[in-house]
């Protein structure tokens, strides 16, 4: 009697319209209703109504048109597809129990362990119930062999909605077993009707089978197949672009957690109904990366230029890494009988071949230690001076290989050698030897043979500038330079002609090696004599004499060469620099004190010509001569002359700069020293003016550098010493 009046009121139920199916639902405090239609709401009143199933054939079936009711049969690697079976999904309605009955295998209990199996009647059962009906899903778990799932020809119309695709690949197999679906209560005896209306419509889907139903091959260990059945087609909806973060549930055969995956062919557009939603990004100016791909067109290559010239104040400068190996001693001399032959073998064998000398080595004890002890010869011979002569007092050179020290010595040399010839004014001279062989090594001091160049190119500045009747003293030969005050002043010794025998000495300033006179030499009988033509002024000759030979033991040390320095504006400007500027240069570290180093040389370089030779002048004469003014006549007492430098108004030092204003390096030997007049190009290593602001660097200059108007270098020199003698010579 229960059975006859369930149908009853499900008949009377499928009389009822859509409104007043929703009105029921209310009144009976369901939910998720409000977008069902009306078959769906007939099997959600019949399923929470009572144990009456709704007939199925109430209303015809309408194909859900949303992503979320889109089924998929299920493979798992435990899983075995039978044609002549069916499949649905254990949230269904208990209204399709009879149809299940008739085409479906119970599935064996398998609930989770601490799960109540059976608790239909609890509110959150319900609501787990009504959500499931609405977007059912399925354990990702391996389900029993003993299943079958159904062919889209065997499957009824209703149960298509209830199936849903869950083959994770991220979800161990361990855990997914915990996901079997609850064990629902065995359907009622007195079914037949539902179960000859679901038995005549699979007849009908069998008879009218799907046009496509492609099949998705499956990764498990079972290799087993599954048939992915395509119901209907998703109407033809604007795609959107899937996020990047979602790449993965583009594949018909996997899904991420959590997400409905699409029907075969129809997963795609399926995808854009599911897809998360991106969140409002603003649009980001980007800049074009230049790549060059492998398929463009080949370009010229762009070289990057350098930004900023090196950071050193000189360019002609000659240094090398000190001598730090230690001197072993040496092993297994020969008897005593045998060593005092053993100097003389040394002697001899200095002058042999490398080769030769390690075959005598393997002859005896006594040629073995002579061949050491030949190393020392060689210094003596090859680089006698100041600095062997140290060596020789910190090692005994019959005691210890020597060797070592030696060979840093020779390499050092060799490494000047071809720095020189590689530089401006290595090429200039060409052919030519500028500087004797014996100042390469610098024997006496490690900075002699700087200022041994610093000094030729300093004599081609005044011949190119000032001009002389006597061009040939440019190849004159530098054979000697000692220093006199250390840091200050250094003497130049120049042999004219390489076929005599006399030579000429110099007083030069270190900085600049602007010569201030010749030092008074001796005759035969002791006399100290001066030379004629140059003779070294009163002050100067005060002032190094002071220096060289003290009065007496001193409190406070004697002032330096710039000490004497006089100029204007003493408030803005230390020693002829702009305060403002040498402030800043302070926090520069290496390229600060290298810009210093280069305006104090042209600040010397700048001074009036009285103050380094001519006539003595007190800075005040030098200042009132430069501005054209009477000079005083001279009244009074007359006081010992005193050394004293006047520096013009017109070349104070603004800053001094490595590179043009557009940032681009300059040639290495030229720097721009920008002052309250004018801009001026100079020499780095003497401060000398090559060239300014309007007219660019001279003609000569370019010629010899080797560099543009503007003091980049371009390339090496093409004037050489001869070409310019010859036009020395040929101008008026």
């Amino acid at each position: 009697m229960s059975t006859t009046a369930g149908l009853a009121q499900a008949q009377d139920l499928s009389k009822l319209t859509v409104p007043q199916l929703k009105a029921l639902c209310k009144d009976r405090k369901l939910t998720g209703y409000s977008k069902l239609g009306k078959a769906a709401l007939l099997v959600k009143l019949g399923g929470n109504g009572g144990n009456a199933p709704a007939p199925a054939a109430a209303s015809p079936p309408q194909p859900v048109q949303t992503a979320d009711s889109v089924s998929l049969a299920t493979t798992t690697s435990d899983t075995h597809v039978d044609p002549n079976s069916s499949l649905s999904s254990p949230a269904d309605d208990a209204s399709l129990q009879p149809c299940r009955s008739a085409a479906i295998t119970p599935l064996s209990p398998n609930p989770i362990s601490g799960r109540p199996t059976g608790d239909e009647d609890s509110p959150r059962a319900s609501a787990t119930n009504a959500e499931t009906n609405a977007s059912p899903d399925v354990s990702s778990g391996p389900v029993s062999t003993q299943e079958h799932v159904t062919t889209p020809e065997t499957m009824p119309a209703l149960t298509i909605v209830a199936q849903v695709l869950s083959t994770s690949q991220k979800q161990p197999s361990s855990q997914a077993s915990s996901a079997v679906p609850k064990k629902r209560p065995p359907p009622p005896s007195n079914s037949k009707p539902s179960a000859e209306r679901a038995q005549k419509k699979a007849k009908t889907a069998a008879s009218n089978p799907p046009k496509s139903a492609p099949r998705i091959q499956s990764t498990s260990e079972a290799s087993q197949k599954s048939v992915v059945p395509a119901v209907f087609k998703v109407p033809a909806v604007p795609q959107r672009k899937a996020p990047a973060s979602a790449p993965l549930s583009l594949q018909p055969n996997q899904s991420p957690q959590g997400s409905l995956p699409g029907l075969g062919q129809a997963s795609k557009q399926s995808q854009s109904l599911t897809a998360p939603g991106q969140r409002f990004k603003p649009l980001m100016i980007k800049k074009a990366n230049n790549i060059v791909g492998p398929c463009a067109p080949a370009a010229p290559a762009i070289v990057k230029e350098q930004t900023s010239a090196p950071a050193v104040p000189c360019y002609l400068e000659f240094s090398s890494r000190p001598f730090s190996v230690p001197l072993q001693p040496l092993s297994m001399p020969p008897s005593l009988s045998q060593r005092k032959h053993v100097q003389r073998w040394a002697v001899i064998l200095s002058g042999n071949a490398p080769a030769d000398r390690k075959a005598c080595a393997l002859a005896s004890k006594t040629f073995r230690y002579a061949v050491y002890l030949s190393a020392g010869e060689r210094l003596s011979q090859d680089f006698s001076g100041r600095r062997s002569a140290l060596m020789r007092m910190q090692y005994s050179s019959v005691q210890v290989n020597m060797w070592p020290y030696l060979r840093y010595r020779e390499q050092e040399t060799e490494q000047w050698k071809h720095f020189f010839e590689a530089t401006f004014l290595g090429q200039f001279y060409r052919g030519f030897a500028p500087i004797a062989s014996r100042l390469w090594s610098s024997p006496d001091h490690e900075r002699q043979l700087t200022i041994a160049v610093r000094f030729v190119l300093t004599r081609l500045w005044f011949t190119i500038c000032i001009g002389t009747s006597k061009p040939g003293w440019l190849c004159d030969t530098v054979v000697d330079a000692q220093e006199i005050i250390p840091g200050e002043i250094w003497t130049i010794t120049v042999r004219p002609d390489s076929r005599k025998s006399n030579t000429e000495s110099f007083y030069v300033l270190e900085e600049t090696c602007e010569v201030i006179g010749r030092p008074e030499v001796a005759d035969s009988e002791g006399v100290r004599l001066f030379s004629n033509d140059l003779p070294v002024r009163a002050d100067w000759s005060q002032y190094i004499d002071k220096r060289i030979v003290p009065d007496g033991p001193r409190v406070t040390p004697l002032a330096s060469l710039l000490a004497h320095l006089k100029w204007a504006s003493q408030g803005e400007y230390e020693r002829g620099i702009s305060r403002h500027w040498l402030g800043r240069m302070a926090g520069k570290a290496d390229e600060g004190k290298a810009l210093r180093i280069v305006a104090e040389r042209y600040v010397l370089a700048c001074v009036v010509g009285n103050s380094v030779s001519g006539t003595w002048m007190s800075a005040s004469q030098m200042a009132q001569d430069f501005a054209g003014l009477s000079e005083r006549t001279a009244g009074g007492k007359t006081r010992q002359p005193q050394l004293s430098m006047f520096l013009p108004a017109h070349h104070h030092v603004e800053s001094i700069h490595f590179s043009t204003a557009d940032g681009r390096p300059l040639h290495s030997a030229v720097a721009v020293v920008q002052t309250l007049g004018r801009e001026y190009f100079i020499l780095k290593d003497n401060g000398m003016q090559i060239g300014c602001e309007e007219d660019g660097v001279s003609d000569v200059w370019r010629g010899i550098l080797g560099c543009d108007y503007s003091g980049r270098e371009v390339g090496m020199g093409t004037l050489r010493l001869a070409q310019l003698v010859d036009r020395i010579r040929k101008s008026p």
